[in-house]
């Protein structure tokens, strides 16, 4: 019993650890879609940049963790 509600906690932390990411990766393709001023599309990609990088390390470790 409790390695079942170990093992749900488990998937529940990572999901919203992915989530995390990807909401604000769609929310900042949102935002660029309609920004006109240059300096606040760079300020964007500049966080998709970090956000993507991030949701990427995420995977990997949990790639690296699931082996």
């Amino acid at each position: 019993m409790k390695s079942e509600r170990m093992k749900t906690e488990l998937i529940t932390n990572v999901s919203h650890d992915l989530k995390t990411p990807l909401t604000a990766i769609i929310t900042y393709v949102d935002l660029l879609k309609s920004e006109e001023d240059p300096e606040k599309r760079k300020e964007y990609l500049e966080v998709l940049e970090r956000k993507s990088l991030r949701l990427k390390v995420l995977i990997e470790d949990l790639f690296e963790i699931s082996k």
